[in-house]
């Protein structure tokens, strides 16, 4: 954010706030607040603020930027990257991430855009030079939408059955669903929540318990409560409220 950005964002919330006080060297405090802060999201975080307070503080500025941040990167179906010569998969992935982040791909029609535009957004954004990812979503082919909502083109070539049942043991238990918690799509890992060094949230080695609990209840019944496959545990009668019995996720890991 450069010093016309804050004054924008400053002159935002002295008109959403006109009660608040401010002194000479508010703005210079307010700039290294805020430093590293996307300017739109802080701007789309000024105006859900100013609904519902009469003072704004820049940290409140700052976390709610993070958390709406966070909250477009869990709601946007992820592409499969395109693939450039010269660009990892890991760069274009967190390529795809930051577009994601800051507002560049919000829709499915943007995404599906992205696939058919078959260039690197790593490269667009070192160069500076992004792309206008427009266009109508897939029609005719409704296959082709579902396959993109899961996270795969039809494009995309099929692993080798030895190579999946590899790769699927490396997982951590559990990721073959979605998780509740952060919103991992299956077979994606859990991730922290978004953070200024990790917009999309760093990756964790291990499911979170929620999305651990849920896969187990649905692939082996309760030695514990007997309760069957995709039926949640019990206790006297009563849903259990630690999730599943340890014996549960123990018998679907092992």
């Amino acid at each position: 954010m450069n010093a016309l950005e804050l004054a924008r964002i400053i002159s935002g919330v002295k008109n959403l706030c006109p009660a608040q006080k401010w002194e000479e060297g508010t703005p210079d405090m307010w700039e290294k607040v805020l430093a590293g802060t996307n300017f739109t999201d802080a701007k789309d975080a000024v105006v859900e603020l100013g609904k519902h307070q009469s003072f704004i503080a820049p940290g409140e500025i700052r976390e709610k930027a993070l958390r709406l941040r966070q909250d477009r990167v869990a709601h946007v179906p992820m592409p499969v990257p395109n693939h450039t010569p010269g660009v990892s998969e890991g760069d274009e992935i967190r390529a795809i991430e930051r577009a994601i982040g800051n507002g560049l791909i919000s829709s499915v029609a943007e995404a599906y855009a992205y696939e058919r535009w078959g260039g690197s957004l790593h490269l667009a954004q070192l160069r500076g030079h992004m792309p206008q990812l427009e266009g109508p979503a897939p029609v005719g082919n409704p296959k082709a939408v579902e396959d993109f909502i899961a996270g795969t083109f039809p494009r995309r070539p099929e692993l080798p059955r030895e190579i999946a049942e590899v790769l699927a043991r490396r997982r951590p238990p559990g990721t073959a669903i979605a998780c509740p918690t952060c919103h991992a799509a299956p077979n994606r890992r859990c991730h922290a929540p978004a953070t200024r060094r990790h917009p999309a949230g760093r990756e964790l080695a291990h499911a979170h318990p929620s999305r651990l609990e849920t896969w187990a209840v649905a692939q082996v019944a309760c030695p514990t409560c007997s309760s069957p496959v995709g039926a949640v545990c019990t206790e006297y009668g009563r849903p259990y409220v630690n999730g599943a019995h340890r014996e549960r996720i123990e018998a679907a890991t092992n």
